[in-house]
C-alpha cells in the first residue's frame, strides 16, 4: 500500500538486488511501475522479475503477453522471466536458483574498521531497542562503541546476532551479514534508523542515508469518555514503541477535552492505529477530520516558515501557503480514461502523462482485447487521501490501479472555514480547505 511506501524504499537500500512480482492474472498495475521506479532510484545490481499465480487455469496461456509487457517496462529479457506458485510451490526452487546465480554477493573488507547502515528497529520486551544493521565493512562484537555519524549518538554494543528466522545471537557479524544489535538504546526516537555507524574516533564518510518516513496525515485523536484520557496516553505511549511512524502530541479542545494531535503515513496507517488502540488496549476513541500538513510563510518579514497541521493553528494572516503535491500513477480500462480526466480535474490534478499499453485479462472475459492506459497525475495529497480511491473504484467499477508518490510543495488558496455555535467558534468543526470549494465542503 502507498501508506508504507517508505518500507519498501528503506528494504532497498541495503540489498544488491530484488525481486519484482507480478501478478499472472492482472499482469502490470500501477504498483508494478511505482516499485519498478524505486528499484530504479536506488540503482539495484539487479532486477529479477517473477510471474505469480501460474497455477491458476487462465494464467499459462497469458504468459507470453505478460511476459511482453514486462520487458517493454524493464528492459528484461523476455526468456529471464521466471513463473511461479507462492500458493504451491511452484517454480520456486528456480527462482531461489536465479537469486544466487544472478544477484552479486554482498561486498566488504573484512580487515577494515566497523561501517554498517541501520536500517530498522523496534522494541522488544526483553531487550529494549533493538536495531537491524548491514555490515559493509569490518567485524561488529558486542561490548564495541559505535558512534551514529549524522546523530553523534554513541551505541553500546551488548548483543549481536541474525535472524535465522528468529533473533539468534552469535559472536561477531562479519562483512556483507545482514543482523542485529541489542545496545544502550532507550528509546525508538533515538535508534538512528537511517544513519552509519563507525567505530568511536574513527568516523568515516557516510553511506547514502534514508530520512525517516514523513507523516502525511494529521488528525485529533480523542477519548470517547473524558475519563478515559490517562487510559488513552498510555495506550498511545505503548503503540509508540512498536510503530515510531506515528507523531503525536498532547493537545486539548474546548469541545472534546483532552486528546492528540497526531501523524500518520495515511488514512489506511491511521485507520490501523486507531483499531489498535481499541482492540489491543480497549480504548474507544473519537478521530477528527484529517488534514495534510500545509507550510505558511507569515506575512512578518525574517519569520521561518510554520507547518500547520491542524485548522485551530491556521493562521489568520500570513503571506503564502504550500501544500504537499503527489505524483499519482493511475491504471485504468481506455473506456474509463473520460471518466477519470474529469475526475482528477475536479480534484485540481494536472495530467503529466498519458501512455495506451496491452491489458491482460483471464480468457473468460467478455472483451479480452481491451486496452488499458497509464495515467500519471500531479495532484494535491489532499485531495487524495479521503474519498477519491473510493471514486476511481466508482467510476472504473472497480478496475484500476492506483499509487502515489511524494511531488513536494506548491503554492495553494488555502482558507479556514470555521463554525460558531451560540455565537461561540467551535475548533473542533473547523477544517482547511481551497478557497473556491470551501462552500461545497
Amino acid at each position: 500500500h502507498s501508506d508504507f511506501s517508505h518500507e519498501v524504499t528503506r528494504g532497498l537500500t541495503v540489498c544488491q538486488g530484488a525481486v519484482l512480482l507480478v501478478d499472472g492474472l492482472q499482469g502490470i498495475q500501477a504498483q508494478t511501475i511505482s516499485h519498478f521506479g524505486r528499484t530504479r532510484r536506488q540503482n539495484l545490481e539487479r532486477l529479477l522479475v517473477a510471474i505469480n499465480k501460474v497455477d491458476l487455469p487462465a494464467v499459462p496461456e497469458q504468459i507470453p503477453s505478460v511476459k511482453a509487457s514486462i520487458a517493454a517496462l524493464t528492459g528484461e529479457k523476455e526468456e529471464d522471466v521466471l513463473a511461479v506458485s507462492a500458493k504451491t510451490g511452484q517454480g520456486i526452487d528456480d527462482l531461489l536458483q536465479a537469486i544466487v546465480e544472478r544477484i552479486p554477493p554482498p561486498e566488504g573488507k573484512e580487515n577494515a574498521p566497523v561501517k554498517g547502515l541501520i536500517f530498522d528497529s523496534w522494541f522488544d520486551a526483553k531487550k529494549g531497542i533493538v536495531q537491524l544493521v548491514a555490515l559493509k565493512e569490518g567485524v561488529l562484537k558486542p561490548r564495541m562503541t559505535l558512534v551514529a555519524a549524522h546523530a553523534r549518538k554513541a551505541i553500546q554494543v551488548k548483543e549481536v546476532g541474525i535472524l535465522h528466522p528468529f533473533m539468534t545471537p552469535t559472536k561477531a557479524l562479519k562483512a556483507g551479514q545482514v543482523g542485529y544489535i541489542c545496545s544502550n538504546i532507550k528509546r525508538t526516537q533515538d535508534a538512528c534508523v537511517g544513519d552509519t555507524v563507525f567505530p568511536q574516533n574513527q568516523i568515516g564518510e557516510p553511506l547514502p542515508c534514508f530520512g525517516p518516513p514523513k507523516c502525511t496525515v494529521y488528525a485529533g485523536v480523542y477519548p470517547e469518555q473524558a475519563a478515559d484520557y490517562e487510559k488513552l496516553q498510555v495506550a498511545v505511549g505503548r503503540l509508540l514503541l512498536t510503530d515510531p511512524a506515528v507523531e503525536a502530541k498532547a493537545e486539548v479542545s474546548a469541545a472534546l477535552g483532552q486528546g492528540f494531535r497526531c501523524g500518520f503515513l495515511g488514512i489506511l496507517h491511521l485507520d490501523v492505529f486507531k483499531e489498535r488502540l481499541k482492540t489491543e488496549h480497549g480504548v474507544s476513541v473519537l478521530v477528527t477530520s484529517p488534514t495534510v500538513p500545509y507550510h505558511v510563510t507569515p506575512k512578518k518579514k525574517g519569520q521561518p516558515k510554520r507547518v500547520v497541521c491542524s485548522a485551530s493553528d491556521f493562521p489568520d494572516f500570513f503571506e503564502q501557503v504550500e501544500e504537499p503535491m503527489v505524483e499519482a500513477t493511475l491504471v485504468v480500462p481506455l473506456k474509463s480514461v473520460p471518466a477519470i480526466q474529469q475526475l482528477c480535474m475536479e480534484r485540481r490534478g494536472e495530467e503529466l502523462r498519458y501512455e495506451c499499453m496491452p491489458m491482460h485479462t483471464s480468457s473468460n472475459d467478455s472483451n479480452p482485447q481491451q486496452d488499458s492506459v497509464l495515467l500519471v497525475y500531479l495532484i494535491p495529497l489532499a485531495e487524495v487521501i479521503l474519498d477519491f480511491f473510493d471514486r476511481l473504484q466508482a467510476v472504473t467499477s472497480g478496475l484500476v490501479s492506483f499509487d502515489y508518490i511524494d511531488a513536494g510543495l506548491a503554492p495553494a488558496d488555502i482558507v479556514k472555514v470555521g463554525f460558531l455555535f451560540n455565537g461561540e467558534r467551535v475548533d473542533a468543526l473547523s477544517f482547511l480547505a481551497q478557497r473556491s470549494r470551501a462552500r461545497e465542503q
